[in-house]
């Protein structure tokens, strides 16, 4: 029997029997990549199958070292059922999240779970050469630190901001090869599939998948780091739009003859009510000479302040800091209250670098939805900040890929 993720061309001289088992098999992956634990009673009920054709696979696949029985289910009565689930180390996916400054890569296995330490390193978005460069090298000395067997890295998954063209592949604000597939250069490189997905948007599948949206159906994911994404959970799935391209509406008019923001025009959201925005107002006013905290954080080098530094003095108690986070938040509540006005969500879930001020970025947002929104509306929204820390991107396009990989 052929490897469950052999290349297209190798299974097209597969026969119809063995082709149509490769696909069972690979289906019983996913569900229980899904599920974590299953007894053949679900796996006949979900694949619609016999108990000896299921038996049959899960025996492969055991031989295969894909599944281990896992433990017992519960039972009313009788003998309790055998759970059968996949094996730790059945396959891995790389993790890349590439940011405006930054990149960060990790290793996961089959449970989602990092097997490598977080590797951060500085890039520059704008730079495609040296980035693509520097993220190929780091990931391939990570690859061999690991010591997993290279037929066990079964993608790569990249999350980044910019308008991201799912089916093709290709960033148009980011990343651009002229004329060429970034995903399809990438592919070169790994030799392995490459996916890659909007960094909201990830996000919001993390929050989906292992956060707070679990069990929710329609839900506002904000990631406020240095720009601002808005990820989207429509009818309880991630809402990407006709080409990939949804959750943009940073970059909407926001403020009448506003500043120039990144993506060419004046006044947009982001350039309010972002991590840039948080960054931009600190620096003009410690220039202009107030008195904080930040400047002892970055020892008085005003030009190298970050939204992290500012975020940093808020926990510290710093009266001017505080006060650029709460205007982001009121700017953010205000501008995302179209949105809410919109699609009606039951939960906004913030997360992203700045949303570790908490309460201070939390609290104000509310007040704007307050006074922006309709009563019955406002009253069945609640905000949170994301739980899953500052690897939600990671988590989120590891998901996407182990989803893609095993979708028949």
């Amino acid at each position: 029997m052929t490897n469950l993720f052999s290349e297209s061309s190798f299974l097209g001289t597969l026969g119809r029997k063995d082709l149509k088992r490769h696909f069972q098999k690979k289906r019983i992956i996913r569900l229980m990549y899904l599920h974590k634990a299953l007894s053949i009673q679900e796996l006949m009920i979900n694949m619609n199958l016999s108990s000896p054709s299921v038996l049959s696979l899960l025996t492969e696949l055991i031989s295969e070292d894909f599944v281990e029985q896992i433990g017992s289910g519960d039972s009313s009565g009788g003998r309790k059922p055998k759970l059968y689930g996949l094996k730790p180390d059945s396959f891995f996916v790389l993790g890349i999240d590439i940011g405006l400054y930054s990149t960060r890569i990790s290793i996961y296995n089959c449970d989602n779970e990092s097997i490598t330490e977080i590797s951060e390193f500085n890039t520059k978005l704008v730079d495609t050469e040296s980035t693509l460069k520097e993220i190929y090298k780091k990931s391939q000395e990570l690859i061999a630190s690991s010591k997993i067997k290279p037929h066990k890295l079964i993608g790569v998954g990249i999350a980044m901001p910019g308008l991201i063209d799912l089916d093709r592949g290709i960033n148009y604000s980011y990343l651009k090869i002229e004329g060429k597939s970034l995903r399809a250069e990438l592919e070169k490189e790994f030799s392995r599939p490459v996916f890659i997905i909007n960094d909201a948007q990830a996000k919001a599948l993390a929050e989906l998948r292992f956060g707070l949206a679990q069990g929710k159906k329609n839900v506002l994911v904000l990631n406020v780091s240095s720009g601002l994404g808005t990820g989207l959970i429509l009818n309880g799935q991630v809402y990407h739009g006709t080409n990939g391209f949804s959750g943009e509406f940073s970059h909407t008019p926001f403020v009448e003859n506003g500043i120039l923001c990144s993506c060419g025009k004046k006044g947009c959201l982001e350039t309010v009510a972002s991590g840039l925005a948080l960054k931009r107002n600190a620096i003009e006013g410690l220039k202009n000479g107030v008195s904080s905290v930040v400047l002892e954080i970055v020892d008085g080098d005003i030009d190298s302040i970050q939204s992290q530094h500012v975020v940093k003095a808020v926990k510290q108690g710093d009266q001017f800091s505080i006060g650029l986070v709460s205007k982001v938040g009121y700017e953010l509540g205000k501008g995302i209250s179209v949105l809410v006005q919109t699609l009606n969500p039951e939960l906004i879930i913030v997360g992203g670098r700045v949303s570790h001020a908490g309460d201070f970025l939390t609290l104000p947002m509310q007040q704007a939805l307050n006074e922006y929104t309709l009563y019955n509306i406002k009253e069945s929204v609640s905000i949170a900040q994301s739980q899953l820390g500052d690897n939600a991107n990671l988590l989120g396009l590891v998901a996407y890929v182990m989803e893609n990989v095993l979708e028949n």
